[in-house]
């Protein structure tokens, strides 16, 4: 069931009004139901795996509970609970990789050896579920949080349907908390969820599924085509999965606040950001952060000095990558990500007492800081949306062989970029609204902050939205790109 669809509009235009007309302590059967049906649209039998993740991880974290005083046995109870998240996600997602690794190698070694294959199809949402039960009995194993001894209410916050599929993953200590307060309907609340649904939808219908056939059509031709095309198609998909994915999450927070719930901001401007670094405290961020307190701070983050601290960087951007996707394009692509926080974190700050010494005016130094930014990451996006590593690397070398011989900057590639720009009619327009729309008032915190503007100014700002959806929005139902992990 996905938000853009006429099938999501009827389930949650019964489900919100029954939900406020049911008493407080049924609300949770209904979400819960509710949630379990809207997960089983896909595929009704995979929801046995959900519930077997709530299941082991409500009595892991019971088990704990009860044997607070015997550090080993509250080790061996967290470690059933790793082993058996981890252990569905390796089995579901990682073992043909892993499986095509191990025979490739085998071969290269002269003693070939058959990996034993599984026929499944990988569970939507899977990733996002299970990085959330897993904070949730790390976190009681840490004695941050209590055991949870309600399996209704723990079952949830495990599978609550806004954010099932595709985040934000959020920590039991922030959402479970207002799962068990008493909730009232609130006008300015339920405002604020109806702006930012709007908000999503005009991401993902006018912006996202608009770039996605340029986008397809290069991207789909294995490496094999003009580098200044490349580059455009490039360029299309950085905000094509910002748009999807910032837009699924605009509609999550904003279909949360319409029942009485807070969501975490999953991105703040990110193509804004001066640095890699930055960029990470802005992009995903439920998954940056999950990163850093369950990864790369138990690795030693930055205590142990500042080559183990590279080390860490590394090893959680490799994780980060394997995450998103059993590709060795994956790999590379959390590879060069955590290069780039590491190089970051070397010669951070050395840039301003440059710019100083040359007189370089400072606006000047933070635009160039932004755009160097932003083309970095758009090297990594060629990784994250190829099929293939043949097809990557084809274009990253097209690439790089046509800046340096200055093919790319040439006339005729100039004129071609302009010819496929007029070729995709209102599309470039469409991509200055979304960073003017980011800019001006952005999702989560920063529009929350658009509601102290002047009401005409407000209202020509959503009429403009509601406008753009109906006239430019692509109504055929296309899936968001995060599903897939």
């Amino acid at each position: 069931m996905l938000f853009n669809s006429f099938h999501f509009l009827i389930f949650f235009a019964i489900v919100c009004p029954l939900y406020w007309l049911l008493p407080y302590r049924l609300q949770r059967y209904l979400l819960l139901g509710a949630s379990y049906y809207f997960y089983m649209s896909w595929r009704a039998h995979y929801a046995a795996l959900l519930a077997f993740s709530t299941l082991v991880d409500y009595f892991v974290a019971l088990g704990m509970a009860r044997y607070d005083d015997r550090p080993r046995s509250r080790k061996l109870l967290l470690l059933v609970s790793l082993c058996s998240n981890l252990g569905l996600l390796f089995a579901f997602k990682y073992w043909g990789f892993f499986g095509e690794s191990f025979e490739a190698v085998s071969r290269l070694l002269g003693h070939p050896m058959q990996w034993p294959s599984l026929q499944v199809l990988l569970p939507v949402g899977i990733s996002f579920y299970t990085f959330q039960a897993l904070s949730y009995t790390i976190d009681v194993y840490r004695r941050r949080i209590p055991a949870q001894n309600s399996l209704v209410l723990f079952a949830l916050y495990v599978s609550f349907f806004p954010q099932l599929v595709a985040g934000p993953i959020e920590r039991a200590s922030h959402l479970i908390p207002q799962l068990l307060a008493p909730r009232t309907f609130e006008v300015e609340r339920a405002l604020h969820g109806l702006k930012l649904v709007m908000s999503g939808l005009f991401k993902k219908m006018v912006v996202a599924d608009n770039l996605a056939p340029f986008v397809e059509r290069i991207y789909g031709g294995g490496g094999h085509g003009e580098p200044i095309v490349f580059l455009l198609a490039t360029y299309a998909f950085a905000f094509q999965i910002y748009a999807d994915f910032s837009g699924y999450s605009d509609i999550a927070v904003g279909v949360a606040k319409l029942m009485g719930f807070d969501f975490i901001s999953n991105f703040e401007t990110p193509y804004f950001s001066p640095t890699v670094t930055e960029f990470w405290h802005r992009w995903h961020i439920s998954l940056s952060t999950w990163l850093r307190d369950y990864l790369y701070i138990p690795l030693g983050g930055n205590r142990l000095g500042p080559g183990r601290t590279y080390v860490n960087l590394m090893l959680t951007m490799l994780l980060g990558g394997l995450w998103h996707g059993a590709h060795w394009n994956f790999v590379i692509w959390g590879a060069l990500n955590g290069l780039y926080l590491a190089a970051s974190r070397l010669w951070g700050g050395r840039a301003k007492p440059w710019a100083v010494r040359f007189h370089v005016p400072a606006l000047l130094v933070a635009a160039l800081q932004r755009a160097l930014t932003f083309h970095l990451i758009c090297l990594t996006w060629i990784f994250f949306r190829s099929q293939t590593l043949e097809g990557s690397t084809a274009m990253v070398a097209a690439l790089f062989r046509s800046i340096v011989s200055g093919e790319l900057f040439a006339r005729a590639s100039v004129g071609r970029a302009l010819e496929v720009l007029q070729n995709q009619g209102a599309t470039p327009w469409l991509v200055v609204a979304l960073l003017a729309w980011d800019l001006g008032f952005g999702s989560g915190h920063r529009l929350e902050r658009f509601h102290g503007k002047p009401m005409a100014l407000r209202y020509a700002a959503y009429s403009a939205l509601a406008l753009a959806i109906l006239a430019f929005g692509v109504f055929r139902q296309m899936r968001f790109i995060y599903f897939q992990f």
